[in-house]
């Protein structure tokens, strides 16, 4: 796993928060939340989200359930409007089975084989409605597959250059950490808005060791 953040120009805080951790059933997580705006407020938003559904995903929680939670939790947190979005991948280590949920997320990629495969289905981020569903996207994994999880930080000014880098990465030699920095300062510098806005990238690689 490669990670990387960008917060915006002059906030002190970033309000994009993630997490990545195994299970003891063989699945690896990769949680990550924006929460709305910049600065101390988004991100707290965003750590709360992260946060409370990496703690329900450790606890054995449904997602459908993980997602009421945390719901609930950021919309009792503040009278005034709060937004925060919510992305989830699972990878069966295992079996090579990925689930992706997203509520309200950007989209993710997937390069697969010389392909890239874009996650975009539409939800809403949390914070807006009592009922919510996840959008879910499921493929299988194999050896050499790398996949992208970004804030749309990345991708508000369009992702073909993110699906260049990819194309152009080496899965044999290349560093993943580098590309997670590489694809965040080239976001920042594509960025057109003079504040900005908060920046994450997630790499995740996956290598067959049996």
């Amino acid at each position: 796993v490669g990670a990387a953040q960008s917060r915006c120009k002059g906030e002190k805080l970033c309000g994009d928060a993630y997490e990545t951790f195994w299970d003891l059933s063989g699945n690896f997580f990769a949680v990550m939340s924006d929460g709305m705006g910049c600065g101390g407020r988004a991100a707290v938003d965003g750590a709360m989200t992260a946060g409370l559904t990496s703690q329900l995903i450790r606890a054995g929680f449904g997602y459908e359930s993980i997602l009421r939670m945390a719901n609930t939790a950021l919309m009792a947190k503040s009278n005034d409007e709060t937004l925060a979005t919510l992305d989830i991948a699972s990878i069966n280590l295992y079996t090579g089975e990925l689930e992706v949920l997203k509520a309200g997320a950007g989209p993710s990629l997937l390069l697969s084989h010389g392909l890239i495969s874009r996650f975009e289905e539409s939800s809403l981020p949390l914070g807006i409605l009592r009922e919510l569903t996840f959008a879910r996207t499921r493929d299988r994994l194999v050896d050499g597959d790398l996949l992208l999880l970004m804030s749309d930080g990345v991708s508000n000014d369009g992702i073909h250059w993110v699906e260049e880098l990819l194309r152009d990465f080496d899965v044999e030699k290349g560093d993943i950490q580098t590309l997670a920095d590489t694809i965040v300062e080239t976001a920042r510098r594509l960025c057109q808005s003079e504040k900005g806005d908060d920046i994450t990238a997630i790499v995740i690689k996956i290598d067959r060791i049996l």
